[in-house]
């Protein structure tokens, strides 16, 4: 997977302005979130792994500003682009942005993260490559791949159709593994399991 995952990476790492181009003629409307953290991730939990309250999303249209994000959706009503808005430049009277583009195929779901830029720019390098595996209507597997040849996989463990188990995997500088037990669903509760058998908590915090 990491072969593959690299070989998407060289492919789309030059192909920010088509992808946007693309995107144009797909999207249909936007829809406004805000918040440090996004308002919506194609991960599962990805804000609560790392300890923080998802954004969320706003209930009337919006305009560009900090910590605000633009997901164009298409036709069938999937989000197909993210613009997260991170600074404005008054000399310039230019937004920097970081874009998120989502490709979806039957059962798997590509997601591209590219550096930041001014929003009106065509040029940027590709950060990180995300590819979903699904089963079932389910997302069973995260395969990652970024810029600097790190590579992680992540399984999501099921009962009766609401996560209870997350495995990770990374290969960076050094290897290492996480285990995440989601305790609850309502309210949320996330435990890190440790080596020595015992479990820190790590959302909420």
């Amino acid at each position: 997977m990491k072969d593959f995952l690299k070989s998407l990476y060289e492919d789309y790492n030059g192909m920010y302005s088509e992808l946007i181009d693309q995107m144009n003629r797909e999207r249909t409307t936007c829809r406004w979130g805000y918040g440090v953290m996004p308002a919506f991730s194609i991960e599962p939990y990805a804000s609560e792994l790392l300890g923080y309250k998802p954004g969320r999303m706003l209930k009337n249209n919006s305009t560009p500003g900090v910590n605000k994000q633009c997901y164009y959706v298409d036709e069938q009503n999937r989000i197909i682009e993210k613009i997260t808005y991170a600074s404005h430049r008054k000399k310039d009277n230019e937004w920097i942005v970081y874009r998120n583009f989502y490709i979806y195929r039957e059962n798997t779901i590509l997601e591209l993260l590219y550096s930041s830029t001014f929003e009106n720019s065509k040029n940027t390098g590709l950060n990180k490559i995300v590819f979903i595996n699904i089963e079932n209507n389910l997302i069973k597997n995260k395969y990652t791949f970024m810029y600097d040849g790190e590579y992680s996989e992540v399984d999501y463990i099921y009962n009766n159709d609401k996560i209870m188990k997350i495995y990770e995997k990374v290969w960076s500088s050094f290897y290492f593994e996480r285990t995440y037990l989601i305790e609850s669903n309502d309210p949320l509760i996330i435990n890190e399991c440790l080596g020595n058998g015992g479990n820190i908590r790590i959302y909420p915090t």
